[in-house]
């Protein structure tokens, strides 16, 4: 019996310490499984962090660059970009003049009070087009291959976080910089402003990528600013596809909640393909409209046919202000009822320039042919900053009813042919507002100017 009781003790202690084994198992196995958990939500916290940090609106990013591969990027797409203004568009107002151009020939006519027509040898550098001088793709040599400066090291810039700097100036303005980043590949995404003169903010967002007909595409916001960005001096979005075209939204000194103040512009090249030859122009159209409250007016110019039109809105009514041609980039004439200028180098019958003193007159030339004075009344200028060629001009008072007689549009007052007259210009002046108002249908651009308001807010405030 002492045995058996003994045997049973026995047992019951091996129970209790099975029951201890097991317990201390199953508390190994939760102590892992514990710690395998605590893993996986580390890693998921980790994975979360660097989905957020990679994440934009714009394309998938699946690694993360530095600042430095990016830049490398973004400097070449820019550079591009501003190939496309160099391109298409005339001289930027810092390199206006011809003289800095490698092909320039310094004749010094400036010196001279006799000008042969054979000496304009700069005639084919000239760019009358100063009215394509609006583009925003001005603002791309502004900060070309430029890296805006912040506080933090370029080593320290990550893909994804977004810097933003405040400081104080020794004359105790705030000072604004900052920017964030994205780049897969080809594709990237760049946010960035500074401050200019220590009270503008230029507030700058580029997309790069290709488009569905493996066009390479820019778009750019812009938006300056005071530096509490409460007053807009210019709000303004831009697509431009390299080789095809660009277009642009524009809102001058606007309220960006209110369409009560500023004014809408609107801007749209179309560039030609380089497989055709086109005599007058090396883009194939431009329009620009200037959208105010009351009125409206705009510029479209057919580089197909060298034609510009100036259109106004008068009392409801859109009538043609001046109409101009052009051969290249240059300008063969322009008319409007009190004003006219030709360019001479493209007419025949003079062969040189001399120059006449006339008082409080400058720029003032005769036109011979031979020894034979053209005319002792008219008198030819000379164009010589963007372009360099001889002209003829005139202006009516503006008190006088009477309008620019058919005698001096064809330039039989110094015995030439200048292939004008009045009835030309009268009916191109009809044909200005047909073109003028299908092209605001063409650009979506028919209607009130409220309506034209919330239509262009729609692209500039696509990146804010």
């Amino acid at each position: 019996m002492i045995y058996g009781k003994i045997q049973i003790i026995k047992r019951k202690g091996e129970n209790r310490q099975s029951s201890l084994e097991g317990c201390l198992y199953l508390g190994e196995i939760m102590k892992k499984m514990i710690l395998l958990i605590l893993t996986m939500l580390v890693g998921i916290s980790l994975l979360g962090c660097s989905s957020e940090h990679l994440e934009n609106e714009f394309f998938e990013n699946t690694k993360e660059d530095s600042f430095d591969e990016f830049y490398q990027v973004y400097s070449r797409k820019l550079s591009l970009a501003s190939d496309q203004l160099h391109t298409y568009y005339p001289r930027s107002s810092r390199e206006e003049v011809m003289w800095f151009e490698d092909d320039y020939v310094n004749a010094q006519l400036f010196n001279k009070a006799e000008i042969y027509k054979h000496e304009f040898y700069n005639y084919t550098l000239s760019d009358d087009r100063q009215f394509m001088r609006y583009s925003n793709l001005y603002y791309l040599d502004e900060i070309l291959l430029t890296k805006i400066s912040i506080e933090n090291s370029y080593d320290e810039i990550k893909e994804g976080e977004r810097y933003f700097t405040v400081s104080e100036s020794s004359y105790g303005n705030t000072v604004k910089k900052g920017l964030q980043f994205f780049i897969e590949d080809e594709e990237l995404y760049y946010d960035f402003h500074y401050t200019v003169n220590q009270t503008t903010l230029f507030h700058y967002a580029f997309h790069f990528y290709v488009n569905e007909n493996l066009d390479d595409v820019m778009e750019m916001t812009l938006h300056i600013s005071n530096i509490d960005e409460t007053s807009y001096k210019r709000m303004s979005y831009t697509k431009l596809i390299f080789g095809v075209s660009e277009e642009t939204y524009i809102c001058n000194s606007c309220d960006i909640d209110s369409a009560d103040d500023g004014s809408l512009e609107y801007m749209y090249t179309k560039f030609h393909d380089y497989k055709n030859n086109f005599e007058y122009s090396n883009i194939e159209s431009f329009i620009r409209f200037e959208l105010l409250k009351d009125n409206y007016s705009g510029t479209i110019f057919n580089g197909l046919t060298g034609e510009r039109y100036d259109v106004k809105e008068s009392n409801g009514e859109y009538m043609t202000d001046t109409y101009y041609e052009y051969i290249r980039n240059t300008n063969l004439v322009s008319y409007s009822p009190s004003h006219l200028k030709i360019n001479l180098l493209e007419v025949p019958g003079w062969d040189r320039l001399v120059e006449i003193e006339i008082p409080n007159e400058i720029n003032t030339y005769q036109l011979y042919y031979g020894d034979d004075l053209l005319s002792d009344a008219y008198y030819a200028s000379r164009e010589y900053e963007h372009s360099e060629y001889p002209y003829f001009e005139y202006h009516y008072k503006f008190d006088s009813e009477a309008q620019i007689s058919n005698e001096i549009i064809t330039l039989d007052i110094f015995g030439l042919s200048s292939g004008y007259s009045k009835s030309y210009f009268e009916n191109k002046f009809q044909q200005g507002p047909i073109l003028y108002q299908n092209e605001l249908v063409n650009h979506n651009l028919d209607k009130t100017y409220d309506e034209n308001y919330e239509f262009f807010m729609q692209y500039i405030n696509k990146f804010r």
